[in-house]
């Protein structure tokens, strides 16, 4: 494997402390163009490679020209700490042409969208302790009403950081595979 195709596992290896992140939240993405005798196959056989190490195909696709050349793309996805197997497999099918490895640390965004969530949890059961004391229909009315904004709240928030959470887990693998010339 080339040395640029290699992920820093130091930084996965265990949890980093910085500041108030308890763990990094990164998100890592590659690149991969590749020739081989036979891309189906080829990509058969990254497909087996991707659900054996734990991962799952978000979207392939397998076409022939007019020529009689064929070529195959997939987008692959596997626990961030075995996209490096993912990419050793690929060396072995064919000639890689290029190789990218990308990272975009989210750490921030994840811990601000968390620190929203707890804050919408406090203020929902700050509102659910009001709502018991309220006496006349427009007061429940009132509080019914921002609890409805709150949840909805806590709802989208819960959502993104569930999103992110699988961004964080899964690597992707973007892989382009033409039939040697």
């Amino acid at each position: 494997m080339p040395e640029s195709a290699t992920m820093d596992t130091a930084t996965n290896a265990a949890p980093e402390q910085t500041g108030d992140f308890d763990v990094r939240k990164i998100v890592y993405t590659a690149d991969m163009n590749m020739t081989t005798d036979d891309p189906a196959l080829s990509l058969e056989t990254l497909i087996a490679k991707a659900k054996a190490l734990g991962g799952y195909v978000s979207g392939s696709y397998t076409s022939t020209d007019e020529r009689g050349a064929n070529y195959a793309t997939a987008t692959l996805k596997v626990p961030a700490d075995k996209i490096e197997e993912l990419v050793t497999a690929a060396n072995e099918l064919g000639k890689v042409d290029d190789y990218r490895l990308g990272s975009d640390d989210i750490s921030l965004s994840y811990y601000d969208m968390q620190a929203r969530l707890d804050n919408a949890k406090s203020e929902e059961q700050q509102l659910l302790e009001i709502l018991a004391k309220c006496e006349t229909v427009e007061d429940i009315l009132a509080v019914r009403q921002s609890l409805t904004s709150v949840r909805s709240d806590i709802e989208s928030y819960t959502a993104q950081i569930n999103l992110w959470d699988n961004l964080v887990a899964y690597a992707t693998l973007n892989v382009n595979i033409n039939r040697t010339p």
